[in-house]
């Protein structure tokens, strides 16, 4: 065969090999290429999981956090009442105190005789205004206790402060599970937590 003829037939191998070569090195690329976005696909997945699962252990934190803090804030207020309440209970047995001795010292009074009516007078009068004081304190006394049992009914049934207080409402919270009377024949008046508790009688209703 001639180098004439062979040329042709060489150069049409060459062309194949080259041709197949092409074929294969671009088969073997998209291989490639399918195989890095397949991997690419799996990597964002793989992430995307992982966002979500970094933002809802966020939430559950941000969540867990408030609750925290709002049972911080609940805690602080209970404190605080019962900080309130104790001081209220001080005053109350400071009240009784005096009340007892006060009631001491009208007996006494009472229990005075002199010969001299003038000398008479002058302890009964004393009588009856260490008397007027005695009631007086036993009615502030049930003022606070009044009060005091508002604030606790107010916590236990979550009342919001306009809402309206009734005697039967706070019963359960005072001594013996009923509202006190005033000694002296007064009429209790209470609405709602922020209204102060008064008596019909003005001279009881001294500042608490």
């Amino acid at each position: 065969m001639s180098a004439s003829k062979a040329l042709p037939i060489i150069v049409i191998v060459i062309a194949a090999g080259a041709a197949a070569f092409q074929t294969l090195q671009v088969s073997r690329v998209r291989s490639e290429a399918q195989a890095s976005q397949k991997q690419q696909a799996e990597q964002i997945q793989q992430l995307q999981s992982e966002r979500d699962k970094a933002t809802g252990e966020l939430a559950a934190l941000h969540e867990s956090a408030e609750r925290a803090s709002k049972n911080n804030e609940e805690l602080l207020k209970l404190r605080g009442e019962v900080t309130r309440l104790r001081q209220q209970a001080g005053e109350l047995t400071k009240l009784q105190t005096e009340n007892s001795q006060l009631k001491n010292r009208a007996s006494t009074i009472k229990t005075t005789e002199s010969a001299v009516t003038t000398a008479v007078t002058s302890p009964a009068t004393n009588a009856v205004a260490g008397d007027d004081v005695v009631k007086r304190n036993q009615c502030v006394a049930n003022l606070k206790q009044i009060g005091a049992a508002i604030e606790q009914c107010a916590l236990a049934k979550k009342i919001t402060l306009t809402s309206t207080v009734t005697a039967d409402l706070i019963q359960p919270y005072l001594p013996g599970n009923a509202l006190p009377v005033c000694p002296a024949g007064g009429t209790y008046t209470f609405s709602s937590p922020t209204t102060t508790p008064t008596c019909s009688i003005a001279t009881h209703n001294v500042a608490w």
